[in-house]
């Protein structure tokens, strides 16, 4: 028999609550936090209330998150209560994007992305948290510990997008992200570390010191521009050795548990630039390294038209890792990773192609098809080097019509 001393106390809220007078006890803040609560009739039980605790900067937040309430209510969409978790509400984005993937709409590298940085990052703090109970101090905390730990602003945004395009799912869970305070999210545009244009004899350089393994590779990189994953999956049937120019028609996914590397149509916004159509004109140097190892991949069995260019032993395609490693490799035995300069990527060697190509007289059109972008992009983002041609072809032009010396 319970002693009646034993028998349970109602809880009390011994918190302190202030208010404002133009939504009165409905919408109160709790005093020395950001905490507020706002009621609103719950349309489901006339004569009932539907409260919810958030965080909120200031009056001025919390009375907009409140009106919004008011609102979802008086048109019957207040989000209803959930007990899911964010593993949950996740599962449900990677059937969209699945789907997605499946019309062509999104690229396969982008599923892959988004569940790897869910998984390594917010997985293991947030997974198991009901949506419902979610608040902003959760991610605020997240986002502290990965800036602690290293990560740069750019890897952080990434996070912090696939985060949202989660919660997105549940409108219940719209205002988590909006009580961030401005200072804790992550900036969405995040400086870039400028691009390396490498002179001929830097890339002579590469070349010679580049491992066998990857040599061939690098020597593609630093001629045609394709980026490290349409690089890393280019077959011998892409290339038509004879005319002297490649296809570039696809790209190589990321190994993953479970599943080798394989070759994934371009991203969508990529296919729309060109598709088929884009086609790179080979440097004849390029062309006579090809057919030399061409033959050598013949002698091993691997130098058909589904082939890749620059496999393993066993035929299976580089490892964008391995191939990255070998990279930086070359260019430290080639002296482009000393003093305060970034260390060499492929994205230099793509920077250095597509200079070479404005600095040799080629239109904005071409470069842009053979790059695989807009025209506008283009424009944008090398409109130096085009202007430095084009000084360099007055000033040819202005030394010939003020010249007037015989060579006999």
């Amino acid at each position: 028999m319970q002693h009646p001393d034993d028998t349970p106390k109602r809880r009390v809220d011994t918190r302190q609550w202030e208010h404002r007078p133009k939504y009165g006890r409905r919408l109160q803040r709790q005093v020395g936090t950001d905490r507020f609560r706002s009621k609103v009739p719950d349309p489901a039980r006339p004569g009932a209330d539907r409260s919810k605790s958030f965080t909120a900067s200031g009056w001025q937040e919390a009375e907009r998150l409140h009106r919004e309430r008011l609102g979802q209510a008086d048109t019957n969409e207040l989000p209803t209560k959930t007990k899911q978790t964010l593993d949950e509400l996740a599962e449900r984005r990677w059937e969209i994007l699945e789907g997605l993937v499946a019309s062509g709409e999104r690229a396969e590298t982008t599923l892959e992305s988004d569940r790897l940085l869910y998984r390594k990052h917010l997985q293991p703090s947030l997974g198991r948290v009901r949506v419902e109970r979610m608040q902003s101090s959760h991610v605020s905390r997240l986002l502290s510990q990965l800036r602690r730990s290293g990560l740069s602003a750019g890897s952080i945004n990434r996070i912090y997008s696939v985060l949202r395009s989660i919660l997105n799912l549940e409108p219940s869970a719209a205002g988590i992200l909006k009580g961030l305070a401005k200072a804790e999210r992550p900036s969405v545009t995040t400086p870039e570390t400028p691009s390396r244009c490498l002179t001929d004899e830097q890339v002579s350089n590469l070349l010679y010191f580049s491992l066998p393994a990857t040599k061939v590779l690098n020597a593609i990189y630093a001629y045609t521009g394709v980026r490290q994953a349409e690089g890393l999956g280019l077959v011998w049937g892409d290339f038509d050795l004879t005319a002297g120019t490649v296809h570039v028609q696809a790209q190589l996914s990321r190994k993953k548990r479970g599943q080798e590397a394989r070759r994934l149509p371009l991203k969508s916004a990529r296919r729309r630039l060109g598709g088929r159509d884009r086609e790179i004109d080979l440097h004849p140097d390029l062309v006579k390294l090809l057919k030399r190892h061409k033959a050598q991949q013949f002698e091993k069995g691997q130098a058909g038209a589904g082939a890749f260019v620059e496999c393993t032993a066993e035929g299976k395609p580089l490892y964008y890792r391995n191939a990255l490693r070998d990279l930086g490799t070359a260019a430290d035995r080639a002296g482009l990773n000393e003093g305060e300069e970034p260390q060499l990527s492929t994205h230099d060697l793509r920077h250095t192609a597509i200079s070479r190509w404005i600095a040799a007289g080629l239109d904005e059109a071409t470069v842009a098809r053979m790059a695989g972008d807009t025209v506008e992009v283009i424009h944008s983002t090398y409109l130096h080097e085009f202007e430095r041609a084009r000084r360099a072809e007055e000033i040819r032009a202005k030394l010939v019509a003020g010249t007037s010396i015989q060579i006999v």
